[in-house]
């Protein structure tokens, strides 16, 4: 019996510790590779300082939106569906997504100030030519992205030889 409990014990702590020493550090974005390859070497530093910051602070507000919204889902899935549960929940989720949002764009400025002028002046040229498809995806996509809609399906489908 106490060998059995031993045994338990080491396989419990065993499968923590290869957790956490093997698991892959999963990163949630990664730098634009076309404004990367025109900034000097201190604007890519700066770049990636401030991707690994906003990585952090995904790291650490990501899972309480996704409860938020996992509670809101829950309320009004449920047999009974209770509506006024459910707006509590997206509130705060809101609220956690406006949060989060602030941080990254505090990150992120902060590290367009600190590069050279010609990185500013580049990311800026990219930035201004650029605006459609940046809407798009750091607008558009995200508020999609709560409600489960993918990138392919707000793109326009290409006509096909049957359609003509």
């Amino acid at each position: 019996m106490k060998k059995e409990i031993l045994i338990g014990i080491c396989c419990f702590l065993t499968g923590i510790g290869a957790g956490l020493l093997l698991a892959p550090k999963q990163y949630h974005i990664e730098p634009s590779k076309f404004v990367i390859k025109e900034l000097t070497s201190q604007g890519r530093a700066e770049m990636q300082k401030a991707i690994s910051e906003i990585n952090l602070v995904l790291n650490e507000d990501m899972g309480g939106i996704m409860a938020e919204r996992t509670r809101a889902l829950q309320a009004i899935t449920s047999k009974k569906t209770d509506r006024t549960a459910a707006d509590f929940y997206l509130s705060g989720m809101e609220n956690k997504m406006s949060l989060t949002q602030a941080k990254i764009d505090k990150i992120f400025l902060d590290a367009v100030q600190r590069m050279p002028l010609v990185d500013r002046q580049t990311y800026m040229e990219f930035y201004l030519k650029n605006r459609g498809w940046l809407k798009s995806h750091s607008v558009v996509l995200p508020l999609a992205a709560i409600a489960g809609i993918d990138e392919q399906s707000l793109t326009p489908a290409l006509p096909t030889a049957d359609s003509l």
